[in-house]
């Protein structure tokens, strides 16, 4: 008998295993950090792990009389998840340690926002309680003249209006304080008693820029008033320089035409010809730095009071003051005279 040996693969179908092998082995090198990674999220602590285990943690504490470690760890609860049954528990631990003002806005909390499914002799106890602590402090109702105020109570920072909680206090004195920017502040400083409900109201007033001449340049860009000063300083220094040349060529030109006697020296027919071309000259000099003079001058005072106009309107209206102001320079030219009207709205 002929023995038959198994056909042996061929080349085509070697490297089409080989392509299958590396194909599953990529797949699952990709599926494997997603496995890792959601078996670690599973096994991860949540920030709601934390409440709870903080939670739990103060319950016990609280069952064995350790008030003050239970207040610690609601605290830390709290901090992390503001549920009734949190507020509640703070509130208790807070009556415990005589904290009675701070139990009150947690028990308040606690019964505002107390689920209509939850236990109803839970809510009852808790009321009874939040009557009698009531009793010994003060609720504070704080409102504004204007809105987004940060209120403050005794330092404390207790929010923006409209507050999203009561406010309590024990009987005394009290300093209510509000913020705002563009404001000044408000303080009230008030005396409660025990069960009282009371009123604060705060007016808060805006700032008055103008009023005070320390504060004209707050908001000021100094690169520009630096830069209106440096013009304003050129446009006088060139102004006058150039007004000094042309009354030098004024002055000269009389001299010379005086020299020459007569009243027309330099009319038609004049044989000094090269002395009244000097003249001329002289005139069309004088004309020239005057103008000159004139504008420069001119432009520098414009530039001197559009800088000293930002330096002093505040902030608040320089929009619109600018938007109002206006400075117009126009030259005079005759035979007989040269200048410069300057002119404007303010």
């Amino acid at each position: 008998m002929t023995d038959r040996q198994s056909p042996r693969p061929r080349a085509g179908s070697a490297r089409l295993l080989r392509t299958a092998c590396a194909i599953s082995a990529l797949v699952l090198a990709a599926a494997a950090p997603g496995a890792v990674f959601a078996q670690g999220a599973a096994s991860a602590p949540t920030v709601a792990d934390g409440a709870d285990a903080h939670y739990e943690q103060g319950r016990a504490a609280y069952a064995a009389g350790r008030f003050d470690q239970a207040y610690d760890l609601y605290t830390r609860a709290y901090a992390i998840r503001k549920s009734y049954e949190i507020a509640a528990d703070l509130g208790q631990a807070a009556h415990k340690l005589g904290k009675l003002a701070e139990a009150a806005e947690h028990l308040h909390y606690s019964l505002a926002i107390f689920p209509t499914t939850g236990n109803p002799e839970r809510r009852a106890r808790q009321q009874q309680l939040f009557d009698d602590i009531r009793k010994g402090v003060a609720q504070l109702k704080i409102e504004a003249s204007v809105t987004g105020v940060s209120v403050a109570v005794d330092q404390r920072d207790r929010g923006t209006l409209p507050l999203g909680r009561a406010v309590f206090v024990d009987p005394g004195s009290h300093v209510v304080r509000g913020t705002l920017s563009e404001h000044e502040p408000a303080e009230q400083t008030i005396v409660v008693k025990g069960g009282e409900t009371r009123s604060v109201e705060l007016v808060l007033k805006p700032r008055d820029n103008g009023g005070s001449r320390g504060n004209d340049l707050e908001g000021k860009s100094l690169p520009l008033l630096v830069s209106g000063g440096v013009l304003t300083a050129s446009g006088l220094v060139v102004g006058a320089t150039l007004l000094g040349l042309g009354l030098k060529a004024g002055s000269d030109r009389d001299d010379e035409q005086t020299a020459l006697g007569g009243t027309s020296p330099c009319g038609t027919g004049t044989v000094h010809t090269a002395e009244c071309g000097e003249i001329a000259d002289l005139a069309d000099r004088y004309k020239s730095f005057t103008v000159g003079g004139i504008i420069a001058l001119s432009l520098g005072a414009a530039f001197g009071v559009a800088t000293l106009t930002y330096a002093v309107v505040p902030s608040g209206g320089a929009q619109q003051k600018a938007s109002a102001a206006a400075v117009w320079i126009v030259p005079v030219l005759s035979t007989t005279d040269v200048g410069a009207g300057i002119g404007g709205t303010f």
